[in-house]
């Protein structure tokens, strides 16, 4: 169908596999015929051409799919698949250049206006904390700033009423108000869910979140194991969805030849990788919503023993079940045999307890790609960060050769 016509009715876990083919799209030859205005979409999310156009690729096809994608913003999957181009732009080869003046720059603050909004639309004076220090949202600023930039996600506040009440902010600047879009698109689909925040205002470059003052849950409790098994059955059930082996594979192409451009030497390990990637993943394997920030300060626990994911840019949506959990310490640390029980109970799939060889793939192959890619994107100015994240994708490519040459 019609890429404009796609817009309006893309299910959640096309989204991601449709921007992944058009960042590997962005990076060919200027010279490449791509013809942007016959786009099309068949019904697994392939990018198709028509007979329209004749353009040349990459930048009329990123340009034209960013005006598309603007214009026909008017309904829930068109916003959501706006705001993932935009919060992946780091991908992309060709971005469309955006100047940042001194005076517009995103620097981590609240401004008179912004907080008299919020006064009004909490009905009391207000007392507003970041919950990041000023050199940490600075650094990310800055890094933002840097060529196409890795894409800023909103910064956390907390927010202190005069009567008593609490409340958690997430304020965003209009270079990265996309971001807070996506973020926004995803709590309306998790709203109603006890333990996701509620967003209680929403306004262009905020949302007003549910700040509950709980404990953090620790995973060495006999209570966490059970509790996180009922809210992760929960969360996984909400918006369920999948992806064929097929669409798998062109996914992990993008990511692919990301790590074979910054590492050329692994080309014999990544056509493994992607070959034990297809023997192991099955013929569907299912998607939905995950909480994909798995440390200890994003689990928080009430008196009764209830679980709290507090961390709403931690819900990741279309999603591979679950891609962040299986394998991570946390996993290798619960209870299993009480999470399981709870998982199950609670609407649960038995994809965590079977054959999982394919996420831990995925996982690796994925992960090693991001840092490869933020560890280019740094400055000179921050080479403290810059030797975290080679050493991270060393890691995660150490897990690929290993996933891959396991029987």
């Amino acid at each position: 169908m019609p890429f404009r016509d796609w817009l309006g009715q893309c299910q959640p876990e096309q989204a991601e596999h449709l921007t992944l083919q058009l960042a590997r799209l962005s990076h060919a030859s200027p010279a490449d015929p791509c013809p942007a205005t016959g786009l099309a979409v068949d019904a697994e999310g392939r990018v198709l051409f028509g007979p329209a156009g004749g353009a040349a690729a990459p930048k009329a096809l990123i340009d034209f799919v960013l005006e598309t994608a603007a214009r026909e913003a008017d309904t829930p999957s068109a916003r959501f698949f706006h705001a993932m181009l935009h919060g992946n732009r780091e991908l992309f080869g060709y971005w469309p250049e955006e100047t940042f003046p001194p005076a517009t720059r995103p620097w981590p603050i609240l401004s008179r206006a912004c907080r008299q909004r919020l006064e009004r639309a909490i009905g009391t004076k207000a007392t507003f904390r970041p919950l990041q220090s000023g050199a940490v949202r600075r650094q990310a600023v800055l890094r933002c700033l840097k060529g196409t930039g890795w894409s800023l996600m909103p910064f956390p506040w907390r927010v202190d009423c005069a009567d008593g009440r609490q409340f958690k902010l997430l304020k965003a600047a209009p270079q990265n108000r996309l971001r807070l879009t996506g973020v926004a698109e995803t709590a309306e689909t998790l709203r109603g869910l006890p333990f996701v925040p509620a967003v209680l205002h929403r306004d262009p470059d905020y949302l007003l979140l549910e700040y509950k003052a709980c404990k953090s849950a620790d995973y060495q409790t006999p209570a966490f194991a059970p509790a996180f098994g009922k809210c992760l059955a929960r969360l996984h059930s909400h918006e369920p969805g999948f992806l064929t082996r097929e669409q798998i594979a062109r996914m992990a192409d993008g990511y692919l030849l990301e790590i074979e451009r910054y590492r050329p030497a692994l080309r014999d390990l990544l056509a493994r990788a992607r070959a034990r990637l297809l023997e192991t993943a099955p013929d569907q394997a299912p998607t939905g919503i995950v909480y994909a920030d798995l440390k200890p300060d994003n689990f928080l626990m009430d008196e009764r023993g209830e679980m709290f994911l507090p961390d709403k840019g931690s819900y990741q949506r279309c999603q591979l079940l679950d891609v962040f959990l299986v394998g991570s310490t946390l996993f290798d640390k619960l209870e299993r045999s009480a999470f399981r029980k709870a998982y199950l109970a609670n609407g649960g799939s038995e994809v965590l307890f079977s054959d999982t060889r394919y996420l831990h793939i995925w996982n690796a192959i994925k992960m090693a790609a991001f840092f490869l890619r933020i560890h280019a994107r740094f400055s000179r100015a921050n080479r403290n960060k810059q030797r975290a994240y080679p050493r991270w994708s060393d890691d995660k490519i150490g897990q690929l050769r290993e996933w891959t040459e396991t029987p």
